[in-house]
Formats: structure tokens, C-alpha cells, sequence
């Protein structure tokens, strides 16, 4: 006898239920001349069952006490052919395993060592003004790449571009427009002045521009035909005088001097014919006895007053005079008032004026 076979079936996961047998069957051969005992055997590798999931378990076959067996030696190398490819996947996969680990453990290292902190390059030149004239803005630029941030390096701290005034000139610069009209004179008569103007908008000048150089006015003589003479003056007295009691008007009758004819002797009243500075004087005499107050009146306003009295032991009565130099306007009217007044040929009482400057 050459040999006795020995059958030997495979279970999944160890089981003996022959429901979960595998498809695999291996017969073995166990060869009499061939001293395999108990507790020698082959170990088998485990192979994957394609499509189930499941291992099949090439068991370790073991001789029976006493019994010789005979093992097939294609069998024998089925399972030492599963050991190799089982060895080679796990070399394989502790290679993989092990340069893995061993290129993250580099990549850390290169991230640790390769951190670099970002610098600023040199400013670039300013950039073109953003007007052409009066006053604009240039900006200039730097980048963070002197060196750039690398890895956990710090990125550059502050601005990345910078800014200023630029001013390429003026716009425009002032020039005058063409002269106005002569105004009219300053005077009626004799000589005076007349004036015309320019401005400075034929442009106006830009804000850094320049103004326009000269005058802006000119002036020059006008008028030179002669006034006529302007005379104002009167001279007036009274001669006779009732000695009434309440204050009145004086009207002064007689006239001496009325140049521009401006007193009135019917109501006793002076009226401006031109607005200027007049002097008017004033005499007035009173009564023996009697008390006599004077006023010069311009419009309802007093210019200058007082009071005199005749002693009673006066044979006549006696005069008092005064003055006022006074601004007076056109068409106002000027006149005195008074009482008990006393008049004969040798004294009277009188009122005169004159124009001292015309205005």
C-alpha cells in the first residue's frame, strides 16, 4: 500500500456544521514510510473565501496516537504557499505602516523647521498724482515678501501702501475781464471824480492759482464846470415892540441884508436853502423891570437860551445879545421867541444869520 488518504474537511470559523462548510475539501495523504506523529503537523493559513465574507481555516493536521498518517504534498504546499503570500502582505503593510508614520513625522518636522516670518520689501515709487493740477493724492506700495510668511511664520505688521498730497500745479491762474462803465461824477459842479471797475473772473483763479496783478478800480477827474456862487445871509431888526407879556415869535419887520432870500418877514421865520453850518445872532431888549427869556429855535428845538432883566431903576430898557454856530438841513426852519420885549431908535432888537459852509 503506497499511501492512505486521509480526508480532511475545512469549516468556516472553526465550526463543524457541515450547513457552513466550505467549498474546499483537501485530502491529504498520509504516507507509511513517513514518520509523522502525534503532535506533528502543518500549520495552514488563513485564505479570504471570494464573495462570502468568510475564512476558511486550513487546520493543522495532527497525527492520531499511534496512527501513522500520509499527507498529500500538494496539499502541503497550498498551505505553505497562503504562509508566504500572508508574510508578504504583512512585510508590505509594516513598510507601509512604517513610511507612513515616518512622512508625517517629516512633514511636522519640515512644518517646524520651515517657519519663517514674513518682512516687508522696499516701498515701490509713488505712483502718477490722481489730478493733473491743484492738489491731488499719490499712493506708493510694499508687498510682505522680503521674505514671504512661510509655514507658522507671522505675516508683516502695518500698512501695505502709503499716501500723500501731490500738487502738479495750478489749474488756472487769475486773469481780469474786461473794464466797466464810468460811474457818474461825485460832484454837480466843479471838479470831482468818477470811477469804473474790473474783476478778476476771466478765469478765476484755481486754489493754488495766482490772483490778478493791478488795480481793480480806476478813477479819474470829472465835472470842471464852475458852481454858481451859493450866498445865504440876512440881516433883520425891529424898532418898536408892544411888550408882550407870553412867549411868541419874534417877527423882525425891517430888513437890512436878505441874500437868497430866505427870511421871512411876515411870520419871522429863517428857512435853509441848502443843508451846511450857519452862525445866527440875536439881540434882545427888555422892559424896565421885566424879566425876558430868548430861545433859538430850529424846528421845535432849542440851540441856545437864556434870560435877562432891565433893573427897575433903568431910565430905559436895556439889550442883551447872543451866538450860535449850528449844523442845519435843507428846508429846515430857524426862528426866536421871547417877551417883554422893549424897542426905539437907538436900541433894537435884531436877528441875522449866514451860511458859513455848505454840506
Amino acid at each position: 500500500m503506497e499511501g492512505t488518504y486521509l480526508k480532511k474537511n475545512i469549516y468556516i470559523n472553526g465550526t463543524n456544521d457541515p450547513g457552513e462548510q466550505a467549498d474546499l475539501e483537501l485530502y491529504e495523504t498520509v504516507s507509511v514510510d513517513d514518520d509523522i506523529y502525534e503532535n506533528t503537523g502543518i500549520a495552514v493559513s488563513v485564505l479570504e473565501k471570494p464573495n462570502s465574507g468568510l475564512s476558511e481555516k486550513c487546520e493543522t493536521l495532527q497525527t492520531a496516537p499511534q496512527e501513522e498518517q500520509k499527507i498529500d504534498s500538494s496539499k502541503v504546499a497550498t498551505c505553505t504557499t497562503c504562509q508566504k503570500v500572508m508574510l508578504l502582505i504583512f512585510v508590505l503593510a509594516s513598510v507601509l505602516m512604517s513610511s507612513v508614520s515616518l512622512v508625517i513625522a517629516l512633514t511636522i518636522h519640515l512644518r517646524v523647521e520651515a517657519a519663517v516670518d514674513g518682512s516687508w520689501s522696499d516701498w515701490a515709487s509713488w505712483e502718477t498724482c490722481s489730478t493733473t493740477c491743484d492738489v491731488g493724492l499719490q499712493t506708493r506700495h510694499r508687498n510682505c515678501s522680503s521674505p514671504a510668511p512661510l509655514g507658522h511664520g507671522r505675516q508683516c505688521l502695518g500698512e501695505d501702501s502709503e499716501h500723500r498730497l501731490c500738487m502738479p500745479g495750478p489749474c488756472s491762474n487769475g486773469s481780469w475781464s474786461a473794464w466797466g462803465s464810468w460811474g457818474s461824477c461825485s460832484v454837480s459842479c466843479d471838479v470831482g471824480l468818477k470811477s469804473r471797475l474790473r474783476i478778476c473772473t476771466h478765469p478765476r483763479p484755481s486754489v493754488f492759482g495766482s490772483s490778478c496783478e493791478g488795480d481793480n478800480m480806476q478813477a479819474e477827474i470829472c465835472g470842471r464846470e464852475p458852481c454858481s456862487e451859493t450866498r445865504v445871509a440876512f440881516n433883520v431888526y425891529q424898532y418898536s415892540a408892544t411888550g408882550i407879556s407870553d412867549s411868541h415869535t419874534v417877527i423882525f419887520t425891517n430888513i437890512l441884508l436878505n441874500e437868497g432870500g430866505a427870511y421871512n418877514q411876515t411870520d419871522g421865520l429863517f428857512t435853509a436853502p441848502f443843508s451846511g453850518l450857519y452862525q445866527f445872532n440875536g439881540q434882545i431888549c427888555t422892559v424896565v423891570g421885566k424879566n425876558a427869556e430868548y430861545t433859538l429855535t430850529i424846528e421845535g428845538k432849542s440851540f441856545a437860551s437864556g434870560e435877562y432883566r432891565t433893573p427897575s431903576d433903568a431910565g430905559d430898557g436895556k439889550c442883551t445879545s447872543f451866538s450860535a454856530v449850528v449844523s442845519v438841513l435843507r428846508d429846515q426852519r430857524v426862528w426866536i421867541t421871547s417877551q417883554h420885549l422893549f424897542a426905539n431908535d437907538n436900541d433894537w432888537n435884531s436877528f441875522s444869520g449866514i451860511l458859513i459852509h455848505k454840506t
